[in-house]
C-alpha cells in the first residue's frame, strides 16, 4: 500500500490562507507564477486574472494510492478535497460543509485502511470554473456501489458572499421561468434517452412514475445544484431516478448548451 499526504490540514490551511488571502481579495496584479494551472485538473481562470485556482483554493486533504484490504480487494484511491481561500463568513460556511460531507469521507477511508478493512469511499475530487471573481465549485466523491455525492457552490471572492442560483443565472442572460421550464425538458429527454428503448417493457405506469420521480418541483426550483462553465454553458446536478441499484442518482445535466 502506497500513501502520499501531502498536507497537514489545519497548519498548512492557516498559512496558505495568511499568505494568499490578500491576493484573493484586492490585489491588482499577478505575477505567472499565480495564473499558473492548480495542482488539480479543474480549470483556472483566464492569465492576469486576479482570481484563480491556484491563489483562491487550497487542497487540505491529499491522499491518493494504491490498497488490498484484508480479504485480498485491491483497488486506488484518490482523495483530494478543496478549501476557499477567504476570511469570509460565508466562505467558512462552505468549508465547514465541505469538510462535514467530503473530509469525513477521507478520514473514514484512513480509519479502513488503518484496520485493513473494505474500503467504502474511493475518490473525492474537484472542479472550478471561473467568471471574473465568482467561482463555481463541484466537489464529488465515489462510493463503492456506483454511488456518486455531489455538492456545488457559488462564490463571489470580491465580495466574499455566495452566488445564488437567481445570480448566476442573471450572468448568463436568463430569468428564472425559463431556466426551471428547459431543466424540466432537459430532464425530460434524459429520461427518455436512458429508458425510452425499455418504456414498453417497463409499462406506462412504470415509466411515467420515472419521470415524475424525477422531473418534480422538490428536484427542480431555483435553489438545485447549478453551475457556469468557462464557456458559459448551464449546468445542474440532479437525482434521476433508476429502475435498478439505487432509488435515484445523481447526473450532471447541460441545460443550456454554451452559444
Amino acid at each position: 500500500m502506497k500513501r502520499s499526504l501531502a498536507a497537514a490540514p489545519a497548519l498548512l490551511l492557516a498559512l496558505a490562507l495568511a499568505l494568499t488571502l490578500c491576493s484573493c481579495a484586492g490585489k491588482t496584479e499577478t505575477s505567472a507564477a499565480e495564473t499558473a494551472p492548480s495542482s488539480s485538473s479543474a480549470p483556472s481562470s483566464s492569465a492576469g486574472s486576479v482570481y484563480n485556482s491556484a491563489t483562491c483554493i487550497a487542497e487540505t486533504s491529499l491522499l491518493e494510492g494504491d490498497y488490498t484490504d484484508s480479504l485480498g480487494n485491491a483497488c486506488s484511491y484518490s482523495f483530494r478535497v478543496p478549501h476557499l481561500l477567504s476570511g469570509s463568513g460565508d466562505a467558512a460556511d462552505i468549508n465547514s460543509e465541505i469538510d462535514d460531507v467530503f473530509t469525513a469521507k477521507v478520514r473514514e477511508a484512513e480509519t479502513a485502511m488503518g484496520e485493513n478493512r473494505t474500503l467504502i469511499y474511493f475518490k473525492v475530487e474537484w472542479k472550478a470554473f471561473w467568471h471574473g471573481s465568482t467561482l463555481c465549485l463541484v466537489v464529488d466523491s465515489n462510493e463503492e456501489g456506483d454511488w456518486t455525492e455531489y455538492r456545488e457552490y457559488n462564490f463571489d471572492f470580491a465580495t466574499g458572499k455566495r452566488v445564488t442560483n437567481t445570480e448566476l443565472l442573471a450572468m448568463a442572460g436568463l430569468d428564472g421561468d425559463t431556466f426551471l421550464a428547459d431543466t424540466k425538458a432537459a430532464l425530460n429527454a434524459l429520461v427518455e434517452k436512458m429508458y425510452g428503448e425499455q418504456r414498453e417493457a417497463l409499462g406506462e405506469e412504470q415509466y411515467g412514475q420515472l419521470v415524475s420521480d424525477t422531473v418534480n418541483d422538490k428536484n427542480v426550483n431555483l435553489n438545485m445544484m447549478t453551475y457556469l462553465t468557462e464557456d458559459g454553458s448551464v449546468v445542474v446536478i440532479a437525482p434521476v431516478a433508476s429502475v435498478a441499484g439505487a432509488a435515484w442518482y445523481y447526473h450532471e445535466v447541460t441545460v443550456f448548451p454554451a452559444g
